[in-house]
Formats: structure tokens, sequence, C-alpha cells
């Protein structure tokens, strides 16, 4: 968040004016920050979907069942259906107000003060003199929370006794982050010497800025999967699946200056004034100050998947204690595009460079430029923009084995990436270049009744929120409540950090450095039970990076 809130600043006030340190650095003489509005709205879908690896920290296993989500984790799975199963994952919403957190509590306001105080200490722009008039931003409201609702549903029905089809809709990520700043205010003071005297030059600005992005992708999947062999030497199933990805996403920002210069106190010349008499439009000369950029980038592309399970069933040998899983999943390389994307900002002529420019095209003002006529004048940039977006997931080998000892459960999946993972727009791109990684889970079966020693399990489940559990077991007679699992699990993706285009060297080699300790691709507490016989429930009580409560219900007809 501090990190958000010093870039937003650094747009507004050295986007259009960051000078470089000299003898007529300009004197900040009053800073206002006006309010803010802040929106962040996050639902990731990660793990995959249903009551297997959606609440076991994306783990494929084979022993911890997840019927007709299969389609989403091991297609070859399917083969083990033996009737036909619909099941949807639904999540609960939540945002901190929830728990009477408020704004403040959010985003601290010695946070935002702090961020101020790392640009208007800064010399190397400008002169903030102490005891100048300082007003921090006001933080008008926080939207920070989890989207809610559905996020994965799918059907498999039988074909006949060795084939299984089915097909699947899941909202792999639905994100949202919006950012509205009115009322910054400022005011800059400089001189320029003509011949022996001093042209005092007042720079007054206001500005807004809103930003708005989303980005949301759907997996759409349709599968087969069945028995290949099934004797003595063990059974043998496969699947495939083709996957269908599409990603949006839409871009806006609007940062608008407006503001003056005035000469020795009395001559006033205005930026964004279109009737402005002073200025020859017919030879290109304009006041426009402002950044706007829009996009609405979409792309479709396909994937396939190729599963396999095996399982040597001969209960007299030690190796039926054990359940492989070999699965190859190819990804597609999602290129987003909008042909009308566009792009337009305006900055002053005695600014040299652009902003976010580096070495020899950096940023800088040069005072004895300034045309004393006319102060105003502006020039188009070529700030960073594109009209297209690059989101590479690496494709992947996983190798998969279960353990399983009294009903209870440990799994671990070795994986292959290739390609990588990463995001690229313009000349910024930051990702991984994938490796190898890792998941592991353990799934522990808990007695159906509670009675006995049983009772000592009772902390256990309050840790893992099973007070709907709880409920059903009470009623047992009724709800048929029966096979309740516990789970932990969860993984790591490992390799080369991939961090291009970010100017300052510092955020760089901190991203860097955060990336090489690789990327979790998800740690989960998760549980299931089933009740009036067909009906299965799966709970995702926490997860990362999911978060908590998902909910999974399959039923078998």
């Amino acid at each position: 968040m501090k990190n958000i809130i010093k870039v937003t600043f650094v747009i507004l006030l050295t986007a259009q004016f960051a000078f470089g340190q000299s003898s007529d650095t300009p004197v900040m003489q009053f800073f206002s920050g006006g309010k803010m509005d802040f929106k962040l709205n996050i639902g990731m879908n990660s793990f995959g979907a249903g009551n297997g690896s959606g609440n076991f920290g994306g783990v494929i296993s084979p022993s911890v069942r997840n019927g007709s989500a299969s389609i989403f984790s091991n297609p070859a799975e399917l083969g083990l259906l033996k009737t036909t199963e619909f099941f949807f994952d639904t999540k609960m919403g939540f945002s901190p107000t929830a728990l009477g957190a408020t704004k403040d509590d959010i985003i601290a306001p010695d946070m935002m003060a702090e961020s101020l105080d790392e640009i208007l200490l800064d010399t190397t722009t400008f002169i903030f003199k102490k005891g100048s008039f300082r007003k921090d931003i006001e933080v008008n409201s926080v939207d920070l929370g989890l989207a809610g609702g559905m996020t994965a549903f799918g059907i498999a029905m039988p074909i006949n006794n060795k084939l299984t089809a089915a097909i699947g809709y899941s909202i792999v990520a639905d994100m949202s982050f919006g950012l509205f700043i009115s009322g910054i205010a400022t005011s800059l003071k400089t001189t320029k010497a003509v011949g022996s005297n001093d042209t005092e030059i007042d720079i007054i600005l206001d500005a807004d800025v809103l930003t708005d992005i989303s980005l949301k992708i759907n997996q759409l999947s349709f599968a087969l999967g069945g028995e290949v062999m099934n004797n003595r030497y063990g059974n043998l199933n496969a699947g495939i699946s083709f996957n269908r990805y599409s990603a949006a996403e839409n871009f806006f920002l609007d940062l608008n200056t407006n503001g003056m210069m005035v000469l020795n106190n009395s001559l006033e010349y205005y930026f964004n004034d279109p009737n402005d008499q002073n200025l020859n439009y017919g030879i290109g000369e304009q006041n426009d100050l402002y950044w706007k950029a829009t996009g609405n980038f979409k792309a479709t592309e396909w994937g396939i998947k190729f599963g396999t399970y095996y399982h040597y069933t001969d209960k007299k040998s030690f190796l039926s204690n054990f359940k492989f899983s070999l699965i190859y999943d190819y990804m597609p390389q999602l290129a987003l595009s909008d042909k009308n994307a566009s792009n337009e900002s305006y900055q002053p002529n005695f600014l040299v460079g652009r902003f976010m420019g580096e070495d020899d095209d950096a940023l800088g003002f040069v005072v004895d430029s300034i045309n004393l006529a006319k102060p105003h004048l502006t020039k188009a940039t070529n700030n960073p923009f594109s009209d297209k977006a690059i989101i590479t997931f690496p494709s992947s080998l996983t190798f998969g084995v279960d353990a399983n000892f009294r009903g209870h459960t440990f799994a671990l999946n070795l994986i292959k990436y290739m390609d990588e993972l990463s995001y690229e727009f313009a000349k910024y791109k930051v990702g991984l270049k994938a490796n190898i990684g890792f998941k592991a889970g353990m799934d522990f079966l808990f007695p159906d009744k509670l009675e006995g020693w049983n009772w000592a399990l009772l902390p256990v489940r309050l840790l893992f929120l099973d007070i709907d559990g709880l409920v059903m077991q009470a009623f047992q007679s009724r709800t048929g409540y029966k096979s309740p699992h516990y789970r932990i699990g969860g993984g790591l993706l490992m390799g080369d950090p991939i961090v291009e285009g970010i100017a300052d060297p510092v955020q760089a080699a901190d991203l860097e450095d955060a990336l090489s300790l690789g990327i979790p691709t998800g740690f989960a507490l998760g549980r299931s039970y089933t009740i009036l016989e067909n009906l299965d429930v799966g709970v995702l009580v926490f997860g990362f990076p999911e978060l908590f409560m998902k909910y999974s219900f399959s039923y078998r007809f």
C-alpha cells in the first residue's frame, strides 16, 4: 500500500514538474494532498476447484476424492466415476469492515504521512522549506475485500462402464483496482534571469487522478477419462481435457492537471485553455497538460492436459498402499490486445526528457528554456503504453504419489515447469522463469461419531472452524453425516526472477529478492464430509492466495 501511495504522488507532483537540483530549483510554497478513494477487490481460484485439490492447496491426489472436478486437476480420475455427478464452488465475500475495521485501520494516516515525507523532503526534485504549509492526503473511503459468488461448476457423466465425459467452467482470477484522488494543490516558485533583471515565476497547480484497472481470466474445459487397464497388474486410467482460456483486462487512467504560470505576480498564463488568444494553434502551439490512457484488452487461447492414474490393487503387496499420477499440462500464452487502445500525454516545453525516462531521457527542468511570452506552452510526450498485454503461464509435467495408511493420505507432487510465469505490458515485465516446484499435503480421516476418545479431536475440528460439521454430526441420524476429512497442503514454484523496465534500482532489486524466494502456489487448510448419502461438502477454511471460506458441493445422481 505504501508503494502505491508513493507512486501516486510521484505521478501527480513530478510527472509534470519534476526538476533537477540546481541554483534555480523551485521552492514549493504549499502542498495540499486532497482526498483519496481506494478500491481493491481480489478473487482467485488458483487451487483449482472441487472437493479435492480445491481445498487441498492444489495438491493432485487421487486418494483425496475430487469427483467431477477432476476435469481441472487430473482428467484420468474421471474414469473412477460410476454415476453422474454435478459440482459447484462458491466463495464467501469478505471485507475488513465486516470485522469492524475502519478506513484508518486499513490505510493508516501515519503511513500516508510517511510516504509523503519521502517526496516533500527530497530536495533533488524541489525544495520544501521548513514551515511551508502542508496538508496530508485525507482518505475518504476504502473498499478492500474478496470477491464472493460462484467460482466454478461442472458435470461428469459416464458414457459406459469405462469412459466418462465432463464439462466444467472456472473463474481463475477476478481482480479490480481503483484509485481516485481529487483536490491535490501546490504552488512552486522560481526565477529566470533576463539581462540584469530577474523574472519571478510562480507555478500554481491542482490535480485529479482516476485509475481503474480490472483483470478477469476464465477457463472452460471439456474432458474424457476412462479405464485403460484393470487386471492383476493393477488399475490404469487415462484422460484428456481441452481447456479454453479467456482473459479480459480493462485499463483507464485520467491524470488531469490544471493551473497557471504567473510572471512577476501579474501576468497569468493558463494550462488547458482552448480559447487562449496568445497561442497560434495553426503552427501547433498548445497548452494541454494531462495524461489519458485507456485500453480494453482481450484474448482467447486453447490449452490441453493429459493425465494418467495408476494403482496396484493387489492388497497383499506393499505397493497397494500407493497411487501414482502423471499429468502434462500445456498452457497457452495469452496475448491480450486492443487495436483501439489510446495513450495521450503532454508536458510543459521547459521540461526535458519525459516522465519515467531514464539516464539521458530523465525528466528535468530547464529554467532558461522558458519562453516568457508564452511560458505555458506544452508538447506531446511518449509515456510507456501499449496496445497489448501478455500473460504467460508455464506448461508443466507433474508426477504425483499418494501413500495411504488406514484411511489417511500423504500426497507429494513434483513438478517440472516449462516456460515462465509472467506479466508484460509496454517495457515492463515481471515474473519468474519457472523451473521446478513441489506440492505436498496430508489428509486425515476422522471417526464418524463424536464419542469416547474422539472428543480429544475436538480442538482440531475447532481449528478448522468445523461448526457446520459438528451440527451435521449432532443430527447424524437424519443427515447421514460420515467420512469427515481434515487436510493441510500447499506448494512452491521456484525459478529465476524476471524484472524488466523498472527504473528505480532499489525497487527492482527488492522485487528480484522477493521473487528469488519462489512463488507460493498454494497453502490451505481444508475439510470435507458426506451427508444425505450422495452429497459431498468441501470447505477451504484458510488458504493463500485465496484466503478463506470457499465451499464445494458435489452431488451424485
